[in-house]
């Protein structure tokens, strides 16, 4: 989810820099995989860990959604560029 608070910044509910290597490396770490299984229980810790390869999620949000909302937001504020995304 995304809130515009004006037409040059916008603020997003999710981490959109994320990507499931830095992700999975990140929660496989001892004290971060310690605090997750305290608070949310190893059977969803582990759930958490096989839903970084799901390409329905983390992946289309980093691969395509990301790219597609910063094109269209760099559009949307200079359209005589026409910012196209590789």
């Amino acid at each position: 989810m995304a809130v515009r608070f004006s037409p040059e910044m916008v603020g997003v509910q999710f981490h959109p820099e994320a990507d499931p290597e830095g992700m999975r490396t990140h929660f496989a770490k001892e004290k971060t995989r310690k605090k997750v299984i305290q608070s949310y229980g190893e059977k969803k810790y582990l759930k958490m860990m096989d839903h970084l390869d799901d390409t329905d999620n983390i992946k289309l949000t980093h691969n395509v959604l990301l790219p597609e909302f910063i094109q269209e937001s760099l559009n949307s504020l200079r359209p005589e560029f026409d910012f196209i995304a590789d």
